[in-house]
């Protein structure tokens, strides 16, 4: 049997899962070299997914389609009907969050929060043996709430709300403080904040400002201003206050503008000379503390929790559930591009009562074939033994790295990726300059899992980016080009199990350079998705040498 998951809204994605066995994820802007977030424009386009692994809608026996805000979706070849955002609110004593939406008896659609809770539980250690999970969701159109999976009573309940911020508050705090800044939106002073947020939220800030955050913190990752935390926990506590008078006499769904006078009671504090890097860090402090106690109330220390929704992919964040004693799991795809395999996954558990997914995280689309002679570039076979040997011999030149599948989520994990020694300071800059990033922006480091705690700390396993690594003293002066502004790291640590070939190529590099480690930065063109293939990367034109699947394409000299 095979289920086909569609997101159709920003982050749009196509995810067929056969027998439990999820066989492909494909986020639309990892096709053609498409914009970053892309919405699906025409259904046409799923027939396009499809043809990529030599299926046609014929071949699929269910669908299943992510809820939105709306009762339908505006797509060419639709509209679609689809479930609501999230449960109701408030959420009635027996509603279930799994609840499924039927339009056709070939389609279903669940609510896009359920998407979120399944693509996390569905693909945690603890689905298989069917053990009961707490879920934390923080998604941008919603608070950071907690939900229980319960697959004995085959039942998915909300437990509670923690605070009253949305999700999207990370990169509306953008748009008031530091180098993104919006005057537009400072300057606004009207109640008509949603439409504010649909003009000015850019959803890539959020990403950007995790790296910014990390210039207000010490060097060793700790932020110290205590008083600036302890105002802004005030100006929360009241919002709590606000949002519950607009509850009751506004109706629920209403109370959304109270992330934007949180924002705007700050920037009025503000203005009693705080620096920007500096207020930003307090705000990340705040809600990082808000997220641990709400946990806390809510959450026994023992038991299994995921956390899932945007607000998943801050390592910082994640870090800090971790150090308060909670087993945590957090997918590759926490944000948006991660609901079609949630969904696929809620109407698999439908159809079958089966809540695990068999999954790899190198699911997503192969590269397309290479087709003739590229004008201005050499090929020859290259083994990985013989790349590894060339970061050695040329430290200061990065490599386009193209391997396989792709890899699930908005982070590049080694399969789409640009590689170069991290044993250069400079070599952070050089890459900074090739994505048009600025300096702030740090490079993240690949490394051995076996070796990983001899450089960071923890240096536990953490193969797939989504937490914060210090970087020990010792191994400082070894790494300057992955070393963040706050001395830590966005680690990756690779085992022989996760993926064959880049241990090999760690492995070899770090005989011959001491350092079983390299810098790792996403491979794709400023706005857009990663490399689809070598043309596109050649086409791109900032990196003169490009590995992909056993040769290295090089620049002929000008």
């Amino acid at each position: 049997m095979r289920i086909c998951g569609v997101k159709l809204t920003h982050d749009a994605a196509v995810a067929v899962v056969k027998d439990g066995v999820l066989e492909f994820s494909v986020e639309l802007e990892k096709m053609y070299n498409q914009p970053r977030y892309s919405k699906m424009r025409d259904l046409r386009e799923i027939e396009d997914v499809l043809a990529r692994f030599d299926l046609r809608s014929y071949d699929i026996q269910y669908w299943a389609v992510d809820g939105w805000k709306n009762p339908s979706v505006d797509v060419k070849g639709g509209p679609v009907d689809v479930a609501p955002y999230h449960e109701t609110d408030p959420p009635e004593n027996e509603t279930d969050l799994f609840a499924r939406y039927q339009f056709r008896p070939d389609s279903a659609s669940y609510c896009h929060v359920a998407g979120h809770v399944m693509s996390a539980y569905a693909t945690s250690p603890w689905a298989k043996a069917q053990k009961a999970a707490y879920v934390l969701v923080w998604d941008g159109g919603m608070q950071p709430r907690v939900y229980y999976v319960n697959p004995p009573a085959m039942r998915c309940e909300r437990v509670g709300q923690i605070g009253e911020l949305y999700g999207t508050l990370y990169s509306t705090m953008g748009l008031y403080f530091g180098p993104y800044k919006n005057q537009a939106v400072i300057d606004y002073r009207g109640n008509d904040w949603y439409s504010i947020l649909n003009t000015y939220c850019d959803y890539s800030l959020a990403g950007k400002l995790m790296a910014y955050i990390g210039v207000g913190f010490t060097y060793a990752g700790r932020y110290q201003n205590e008083y600036l935390v302890e105002r802004m926990e005030e100006l929360h506590a009241d919002l709590d206050r606000l949002a519950n008078i607009a509850r009751n006499t506004l109706g629920y769904d209403n109370h959304r503008s109270v992330d934007f006078q949180f924002l705007r009671g700050i920037y009025d504090f503000a203005v009693q000379g705080w620096h920007d890097k500096t207020i930003l860090a307090a705000i990340h402090v705040m809600c990082e503390r808000m997220l641990v106690k709400g946990l806390e109330r809510l959450v026994p220390k023992n038991a299994p929790l995921c956390f899932v929704g945007g607000a998943a992919l801050n390592i910082k964040w994640n870090s800090a559930i971790r150090r308060a004693g909670y087993s945590l799991w957090v997918p590759p795809f926490p944000n948006d591009c991660g609901n079609a395999i949630g969904q696929a996954a809620l109407e698999s558990l439908y159809q079958t009562g089966q809540w695990h997914l068999d999954w790899n995280v190198y699911s997503g689309p192969d590269l397309l074939p290479i087709e003739g002679a590229h004008a201005g570039w050499t090929a020859k076979a290259c083994s990985l033994d013989s790349l590894a040997r060339f970061f050695h011999y040329n430290p200061e030149e990065p490599v386009v790295f193209l391997l396989g599948r792709a890899e699930l989520g908005p982070r590049a994990l080694g399969h789409r990726s640009i590689l170069m020694s991290p044993k250069y300071e400079g070599n952070k800059k050089r890459l900074n300059d090739i994505k048009g990033r600025e300096a702030f922006r740090p490079v993240a480091p690949m490394c051995l899992v076996e070796v990983a705690d001899d450089y960071f700390t923890p240096g536990c396993a953490d193969p797939y980016m989504l937490f914060d690594h210090t970087v020990r003293d010792q191994a400082r002066r070894h790494l300057p080009a992955i070393l963040h502004e706050d001395g830590t790291a966005r680690l990756q640590t690779i085992s022989y199990a996760h993926s064959p070939e880049l241990h090999e190529l760690l492995s070899t590099y770090g005989a011959l350079s001491g350092v079983p480690i390299l810098c790792n930065t996403s491979a794709n063109k400023n706005g857009c998705g990663f490399f689809p293939d070598v043309r596109s990367a050649m086409e791109w034109g900032k990196v003169d040498h490009i590995w992909a699947n056993g040769f290295l394409y090089s620049k002929e000299d000008q």
